[in-house]
């Protein structure tokens, strides 16, 4: 799947996937200070990627598109008055 063909929330995971995952390197990097600098090079990496993705980004949203569901509660659970 191209980049230009990519829902906004799939790419909306791998960003956030990502943050974790250099937080994670920050982490490794403070407990193994002497594979600082490979470390250092993953993250490096790894926040190209984030930045060559976000550029190529995703599609802008249908118009059409029904977006996401409300997160409120309903008749059918539980939220009808009383």
């Amino acid at each position: 799947m191209a980049p230009a063909q990519m829902p906004p929330e799939l790419l909306a995971g791998i960003s956030a996937r990502a943050q974790q995952i250099l937080s994670d390197l920050d982490a490794f990097s403070q407990v193994t200070p002497m594979h600082g600098p490979l470390l250092g090079q993953v993250r490096e990496l790894l926040t190209k990627y984030l930045q060559q993705l976000t550029l190529t980004g995703a599609p802008p949203p249908s118009p059409t598109s029904t977006g996401s569901p409300f997160p409120g509660g309903g008749f059918e659970r539980g939220g009808a008055p009383v």
